[in-house]
């Protein structure tokens, strides 16, 4: 008999689609179980397209998806597909008497459970403020989303980003006390989740049932930083972010004849310290001071945009450098494909963050578009530097200025590299495949869950 009535969501998915029980398994498709829950921190991003790419392409591998995300996020722009999938999201409220009556069913069923899992997790996070309150807010949803979860009818939980999601669904699997054993979960770790929030990682890495990673580099840094207390290298799997390289038709020249007009730079990056920015800038301003016509947008919005707006003005490139903020998919492919030279002058920044791989060199790519970059992170796991693209160090403007002059001096090996790297997208960072291997990762972990975790 149940004793409650769970918490609404702020909004109503899952009701009919679902259910609590009747339809489980209906529409798992490959899985043929039950639906997978993909658990983010806010959605929509429009900085996390890749995640949104991910779910469209799981459900047309036939798994039903269940999106669960801790905050739902507001954007200025909105991709069009993301607005079916926040009408079915499971967006819940931090507090409510559905998740306190949860959680007080759970702490007298297995305190020992409940307090261990709560303050274990708390003394991870203690050297954060963030994280620690963090975790204090999230706690009580992520019990009650146990219990949610098991209702309708989800057999796996995956979670994007070693972070909050990967916290939540440590918690709502340790605390899911119900008939037989824990949810299993899985995390995929992409970037910022391990390069600067290391507070809890081992352990919800080492409970997870697999860990997804996006590079060899990230596997090489974990175990670096946890040593003996990172996962066995057996439960590592490396799964690249993916695009749909059919989308992206590239132009037969992006560096030919261009006339009179000025050679087009492209950069896709959020305008925060790691993606170096600035030093793009500088790279345009000593290349016009050679002589060089050369013209720069940027496509991404971040805390950076006044400083490096000051930093143009200076610099006297208002006229040929411009911040263009978020665009739509559709608007980022027609600059793509207006494009003569993709840039990306990514760092590492002083606290530590630093990029994956990101999607914007393997759009730039797929395109067709020549790309610059830097030597650091996965990066060189995409862009091999001399064969698909070229590499610089990074925090060197004078450097990148060079690069972008050879590229553009020698458009017939400039285009050898782009038709390399159009070729090794289609290879290795091909949507449909990467998120085809992670369904079939899923479903062999199905009910796999490590013993620390099943609750007497």
């Amino acid at each position: 008999m149940k004793t409650y009535e769970p918490a609404e969501p702020t909004s109503k998915p899952y009701g009919r689609e679902v259910g609590s029980g009747s339809t489980r398994g209906r529409g798992a498709g490959r899985l043929g179980r039950a639906p997978v829950a993909v658990l983010v921190s806010r959605f929509p991003a429009v900085t996390e397209t890749f995640i949104l790419r991910e779910l469209i392409e799981l459900e047309r591998l036939g798994v039903q998806v269940v999106l669960v995300s801790l905050l739902r996020h507001r954007e200025r722009v909105v991709h069009p597909q993301a607005e079916p999938w926040i009408r079915r999201a499971l967006y819940t409220p931090f507090l409510n008497r559905g998740i306190l009556l949860e959680n007080l069913r759970v702490l007298l069923r297995a305190p020992g459970t409940y307090l261990s899992t709560l303050f274990g997790m708390l003394w991870d996070a203690r050297r954060s403020a963030n994280a620690f309150f963090g975790l204090l807010g999230i706690f009580p949803k992520s019990v009650w989303l146990g219990r949610r979860l098991r209702e309708i009818g989800v057999g796996h939980v995956h979670a994007h980003f070693a972070t909050h999601p990967a916290a939540a669904a440590y918690i709502l699997s340790r605390v899911c006390v119900r008939e037989a054993s824990a949810l299993p979960y899985s995390v995929t770790v992409h970037a910022h989740d391990i390069f600067i929030h290391q507070g809890g990682l081992a352990r919800k890495l080492s409970d997870a049932s697999f860990v997804r990673t996006i590079s060899d580099f990230n596997i090489r840094f974990i175990r670096e930083r946890l040593g003996p207390a990172a996962p066995d290298p057996a439960r590592f799997r490396v799964i690249h972010c993916g695009i749909e390289p059919a989308l992206y038709n590239p132009r037969e020249s992006h560096t030919g004849v261009r006339g009179e007009r000025p050679a087009r730079i492209l950069c896709i990056a959020s305008l925060r310290p790691y993606k170096g920015v600035c030093y793009l800038i500088g790279a345009v301003r000593q290349l016009r001071a050679e002589g060089a016509e050369v013209e720069c947008d940027v496509i991404g919005e971040g805390d950076l945009r006044k400083e490096l707006e000051g930093q143009i003005e200076r610099a006297g490139l208002r006229d040929s450098f411009r911040l263009r903020g978020n665009r739509t998919e559709e608007e980022v492919a027609g600059s793509l494909a207006a494009a003569d030279l993709f840039v990306l002058p990514s760092v590492v920044a002083p606290d530590g963050q630093m990029e994956g791989i990101p999607v914007s060199l393997m759009e730039a790519m797929a395109s067709g578009v020549p790309v610059i970059s830097t030597r650091i992170s996965g990066i060189p796991e995409l862009v091999v530097d001399g064969e698909t693209g070229r590499l610089v160090e990074p925090e060197d403007a004078a450097g990148l200025a060079a690069a972008i002059r050879e590229v553009l001096s020698d458009p017939g090996r400039s285009l050898e590299m782009a038709d390399a790297g159009r070729r090794k997208v289609a290879e290795e960072f091909s949507l449909r495949g990467n998120v085809r291997r992670l369904s079939e990762e899923i479903e062999a972990h199905f009910g796999s869950v490590p013993p620390s975790r099943v609750s007497g």
